[in-house]
């Protein structure tokens, strides 16, 4: 019997779609597919570092910008005919990708337009409810329309409340059948030796990673101890501030990665929900810190800190300091199973197609 191809496509809006989709290729591989990998920018390039065994297809991202943090609902709300549009150029890349690769079933991850009649295709997302006030309701039923071209859904979250991703994974309105595939994260708790004092983990868009990582290094430069950036970027950019006792890093692989999480006392990072779910695997607190204006991460810190599941603080009033001190007097409550219900949903999807 010949291998089943299944084509793996990650959104690039930062890294945390591709790394939420380690687990889910290591798993495939495992299961005997034959995994092609779909995408472009930083979380592509993480993939090919991490798979380096497998075939890789470029396919390009959704054409969204990034304004000023205050205005950022509204440009959002602008940019929806764009986006849709893009959606059905994304849905005509893929039938190319199909005819080229023979591929047997597509997994999108948060990627709206990979869907086709043809073959089985599943999309990844946690983002079934949106918290965005008044654009609430209509992007609400966008996404039930949007999901409903699609064969599966499967939420990266627990199969129970409240969950990881809080009203987000709500999913009671979604007509298809729908899974929960546990906490997804490339990480399992691990011991190690202090080398760092603290790791600021860094992701996202620009120039919302820049101001972020140009904060974060003017602070940690004037707190006593060894710190380590992670800037989440490959792209080449001056460094401001040079501390000799602040070490760079761009993107790392899983295993390096992991060894210098081990490695370090305290975390710092965006509230990204990929973020959550693998200090959540760890069992590790860490001072999350929302991108100004992404609604999503807004809602996420605001959820954990009624949690008390994470120190919080918000990015105009950075205090690197202060959330250290927070975090060397709280240990991580961790009220979730991080065992992952993929095994189960990924076998009986293989089996099926």
């Amino acid at each position: 019997m010949s291998r089943k191809r299944i084509l793996v496509a990650p959104l690039n809006w930062g890294i945390g779609h591709a790394t939420r989709c380690v687990p889910v290729i290591k798993k495939l591989s495992d299961l005997g597919a034959q995994v092609i990998v779909a995408g472009e920018g930083e979380g592509f390039d993480l993939l090919k570092k991490e798979f380096s065994e497998l075939d890789f297809v470029k396919l390009e991202s959704y054409p969204i910008s990034y304004p000023k943090p205050k205005i950022l609902k509204w440009h959002f709300a602008k940019q929806l005919f764009k986006m849709m549009k893009f959606i059905q150029f994304e849905n005509h890349l893929l039938k190319d990708v199909l005819n080229k690769h023979k591929i047997d079933a597509v997994i999108s991850d948060n990627r709206y337009g990979l869907y086709n009649s043809t073959l089985p295709c599943v999309i990844i997302t946690h983002q079934l409810t949106p918290q965005i006030g008044i654009f609430s309701f209509p992007v609400k039923r966008l996404i039930k329309h949007l999901i409903g071209q699609f064969d599966q859904c499967w939420i990266p979250d627990v199969d129970f409340k409240p969950g990881l991703a809080g009203k987000l994974s709500s999913c009671s309105h979604i007509d298809i059948p729908v899974s929960h595939l546990g906490i997804l994260s490339r990480f399992q708790p691990e011991e190690g030796n202090a080398e760092f004092d603290v790791l600021a983990i860094l992701s996202g868009p620009e120039p919302s990673r820049s101001v972020f990582e140009n904060k974060v290094r003017d602070q940690l430069a004037s707190i006593p101890g060894k710190h380590a950036i992670i800037r989440g970027s490959n792209k080449n950019a001056e460094i401001k501030n040079s501390s000799d006792r602040v070490q760079t890093f761009n993107l790392l692989s899983h295993k390096d990665l992991k060894n210098l999480i081990a490695a370090s006392k305290y975390l710092v990072s965006r509230s990204g929900y990929s973020s959550i779910m693998d200090y959540t695997a760890l069992k590790r607190n860490a001072l999350i810190v929302p991108t100004p204006g992404q609604p999503e991460q807004e809602y996420l810190a605001r959820y954990h800190k009624e949690k008390c599941q994470f120190i919080v603080q918000n990015e105009k009033h950075l205090n690197l300091e202060e959330g250290i001190e927070q975090l060397s007097k709280t240990d991580h409550i961790n009220e979730f199973d991080p065992s992952i219900l993929l095994e189960k949903v990924l076998t009986d999807f293989y089996d099926s197609i």
